[in-house]
């Protein structure tokens, strides 16, 4: 009998998709995958046979309202930004103690022989050890291990010898979980915990592996992670065969190359006045543009150089581009990157800053336009030069043909394989 494999993620699509990656290929390999994951990804999941077990969506839903587009954004007074944490925070608590006894509850009915956890998914650990099964997590930024080569992401303004000391942070913010974990865990029979690094690293699961769906290429793994902290490479989907829609071929066909511009799941609170910011920064340049509508539903103008679309796959969009602009997620980042095209980034949160800053670092787009301080005239600016730049040009492509050597899923596949 195959061994069952329980994937937990939760998040918005990008955390989604490459735990789909991974259970395509364990599906592959001969496992049972089961993944997951908030239930409005359920229809989408099933299409690609892949077994799925819905999680609340409360959570998650908690970001389309106004406080989350104000959080996210970041283009609010700071008033209003802190009040919309504090709202987002309140709201939260009972939500993700639903989302803790989902997941429990996932795990009894599957009766896993592993368990793989995004971050946001805390209880898998004590849910492992409760079922006295292995645990890994898969993580799509380097924010768990410390390492005296970088500090955590938002922390670049301490000197650097507190580089390491600056990861205690990103546990430590997981102090504010402990009460629906420590619930779970009663109903367990296990101890209560104390410490916020305790929420994903409990005492009878202190340490496990961790498999960082990061590309090397992208950011080379530091000499001083400990063994267990591992760089798979990302975990990306296969190549889609699915052609693009008639009118975006017709509209990719009818003149110089496109610059596709969207920022996949993030939301906004004023889509009109982004929207027009966008056609505003194309008139500028005469560039012709795909244009995203995503979570934040995006409004531009309705002219001939600009198309604007309902999500279809990046992965058979993105050749066909002359540069892309997106949010800076990792997963449209690496999208992007294998496809041999700049990158513009316009962070909105999150770790999408660090990987602005990676991308401009090696040359591989401009440097990141922050989206809370995002104008039309910055933003054609950095079109300009991305689609003009040869050596930029030169950059993505060699990029692209390192990706194209790196087989993530299939890496993580075989760390997992060793674990059962």
């Amino acid at each position: 009998m195959s061994k069952t494999i329980l994937l937990l993620t939760y998040g918005t699509r990008g955390d989604v998709e490459p735990y789909l990656a991974l259970a395509l290929g364990l599906q592959k390999a001969g496992f049972r995958p089961v993944l997951a994951t908030s239930e409005r990804f359920q229809s989408w999941i099933a299409t690609f046979g892949i077994e799925v077990y819905p999680l609340t969506d409360a959570v998650l839903a908690l970001i389309e309202t106004n406080a989350g587009k104000a959080l996210i954004e970041g283009t609010q007074r700071r008033w209003t930004r802190l009040k919309s944490g504090f709202e987002l925070t309140r709201k939260s608590g009972p939500l993700n103690g639903q989302l803790v006894r989902d997941c429990g509850q996932a795990a009894q009915d599957i009766q896993p022989d592993l368990i793989v956890f995004h971050p946001k998914a805390f209880a898998a650990p004590h849910i492992a050890a409760h079922l006295d099964i292995p645990v890994a997590m898969g993580v799509f930024q380097p924010v768990f291990v410390p390492t005296a080569e970088f500090p955590l992401m938002g922390m670049e303004f301490l000197p650097k010898t507190l580089n390491r000391f600056s990861y205690k942070a990103s546990t430590a913010a997981y102090r504010m979980f402990r009460k629906p974990v420590n619930e779970l865990r009663k109903g367990f029979g296990l101890p209560a915990i104390y410490q916020g690094r305790h929420v994903l690293f409990p005492p009878e699961r202190a340490t496990y592996r961790l498999l960082h769906a990061i590309s090397p290429a992208l950011m080379p793994r530091p000499a001083d992670w400990p063994a267990q902290a591992e760089m798979t490479g990302f975990w990306q989907m296969p190549e889609t065969k699915i052609p693009l829609p008639p009118q975006v071929e017709a509209f990719i066909g009818a003149g110089e190359k496109p610059v596709f511009i969207g920022f996949g799941s993030m939301v906004s609170s004023n889509p009109q006045a982004l929207g027009q910011m966008i056609t505003d920064a194309l008139a500028q340049t005469n560039l012709r543009a795909v244009v995203a509508k995503g979570w934040a539903r995006l409004e531009v103008g309705d002219e001939k150089r600009i198309l604007s679309i309902d999500p279809i796959p990046y992965d058979g969009l993105f050749p066909h581009m002359a540069a892309v602009v997106h949010h800076g997620g990792l997963g449209t980042t690496i999208t992007g990157l294998r496809a041999g095209v700049p990158s513009i980034i316009v962070p909105f949160f999150g770790d999408q800053p660090f990987w602005g800053r990676r991308i401009a670092a090696l040359g591989l787009g401009p440097e990141p336009l922050p989206r809370n301080a995002l104008t039309s005239g910055a933003l054609a600016s950095a079109m300009m030069r991305a689609t003009t730049d040869q050596r930029m040009q030169d950059a993505t492509r060699a990029m692209a043909a390192s990706l194209q050597s790196e087989h993530g899923v299939e890496t993580a596949i075989k760390r997992l394989a060793a674990l059962i």
